[in-house]
């Protein structure tokens, strides 16, 4: 650590404000604003790292309470202000961080999507750790899964990417209904009442890693329908902000948007009016916005002009919202 010279920090407006010791209490009320925005250095030594002793420590800037560092991380990784088509750019997680950049301009909005694509509020949601489930695949007569795990493990709960391939099977096989309950006209085992309603046996007790069955339950259904519903609602906010009517690529970033399926998130509906050949995923987008920083100085001054330059849509506060995200709980027919 005493060979560090520079380092450069990206994160949530929560953690940057905890980091640097400055009170987060603003972010859990309206207008949500954070106390320190623009772009943050210090001597790393006076934040607590050892390391040299005239080691720099860099925080790129925050744009909102919901749209952190990261965010615009991933605005500079990708050059969003140099893509000239409509381009939804995504990093998914509880707060739904989008970017929508049109011909040199760029909008920004956080939607409350919730835990669910990172496995919470989930009766056997997990992280995507060895033994959850990531694909699954269903038999359209038996309602027979196919499962994958991560690292072929005996099956131990769901993550993210999982629970948006299931749901896309079930729905392709008529097990879900485009309202989000499940069909309860199919006769099958893997359909029956549970203890939140009907749920859907994914794996028996015999096969799972805990002994129990791993099950899909309506609850679960519900948590995954809300999550896509705020993504959906708030791109289409954002198109509105800017008068574009349809979307030519969505760019997907961090761990989660690496292991979606484009295909399996179009069938859920997640983006507004997308083929699923214009879904990319742009792996750690944040984490190599922040080497970009850290690499040259020019790129810092970069990421506070892209800060700046941001038009951002508070949606808690925006008068179409509501209204919008209860269009989108229903999943396309």
């Amino acid at each position: 650590p005493g060979r560090i010279m520079e380092c450069v920090l990206v994160g949530n407006t929560a953690m940057h404000h905890i980091f640097l010791g400055l009170d987060p209490a603003g972010l859990a009320m309206a207008p949500y604003a954070p106390a320190l925005a623009r772009a943050w250095e210090a001597p790393a030594r006076q934040m607590g790292l050892h390391f040299a002793q005239e080691a720099m420590l860099h925080w790129l800037p925050v744009k909102a309470g919901f749209v952190g560092a990261d965010a615009v991380a991933v605005a500079l990784a990708v050059e969003a202000d140099r893509i000239s088509e409509p381009t939804l750019i995504l990093d998914l997680g509880t707060n739904g961080e989008m970017i929508l950049a049109v011909e040199g301009r760029l909008f920004c909005c956080s939607t409350a999507a919730g835990p669910a694509f990172e496995g919470g509020h989930i009766k056997w949601g997990m992280r995507g750790a060895p033994g959850a489930v990531e694909k699954v695949r269903i038999e359209p007569d038996s309602l027979r899964p196919q499962i994958q795990t991560i690292g072929d493990m005996p099956p131990a709960g769901i993550c993210g990417s999982g629970l948006v391939s299931l749901t896309a099977g079930l729905l392709a096989v008529g097990a879900v209904t485009p309202e989000g309950s499940f069909n309860q006209d199919l006769q099958s085992p893997r359909l029956r009442p549970g203890g939140q309603g009907f749920e859907y046996v994914l794996a028996s007790s015999k096969e799972t890693a805990m002994g129990q069955d791993l099950v899909f339950t309506a609850k679960d259904l519900s948590e995954l329908q809300l999550a896509k519903a705020a993504l959906q609602a708030g791109a289409m906010l954002m198109m509105q902000e800017a008068g574009v009517e349809r979307l030519e690529q969505v760019i997907l970033a961090g761990a989660f948007g690496n292991y979606l399926d484009p295909a399996e998130a179009c069938a859920l509906g997640m983006f507004p009016g997308i083929d699923k050949s214009r879904v990319s995923g742009a792996g750690n987008a944040a984490g190599a916005g922040a080497l970009m920083a850290l690499a040259n100085r020019r790129h810092r001054i970069k990421a506070q002009e892209l800060a700046a330059d941001m038009r951002y849509l508070e949606l808690s506060g925006h008068p179409d919202f509501q209204d919008c995200f209860v269009d989108c709980l229903v999943f396309p027919e």
